[in-house]
């Protein structure tokens, strides 16, 4: 690997690790109704709604053991369907 590509993606690793305790917010709701709400969330695009049919979304945040209380970070977004499951 290239060094100028890895201390940008080490940085903002880092950068979100230090500050994720102080932006994590207590969720009241129950997981499955917060994953409900994620997956029905406005900000995503109808063409990756379509395709919840096929990837399963519930199942797929299931699988990484995404709780309502973590933060997730996703170094170098595409910008696809994981972004804005995630």
């Amino acid at each position: 690997m290239r060094k100028s590509f890895l201390i940008p993606a080490i940085a903002a690793v880092a950068a979100s690790i230090a500050i994720a305790p102080s932006i994590v917010a207590k969720s009241t709701q129950k997981p499955a109704a917060a994953m409900a709400a994620a997956i029905a969330a406005p900000h995503r695009s109808p063409e990756n709604k379509a395709r919840d049919k096929y990837r399963n979304p519930a199942e797929t945040l299931t699988f990484f053991g995404v709780k309502p209380t973590h933060n997730v970070v996703e170094v170098y977004p595409g910008g696809g369907w994981y972004t804005e499951i995630l």
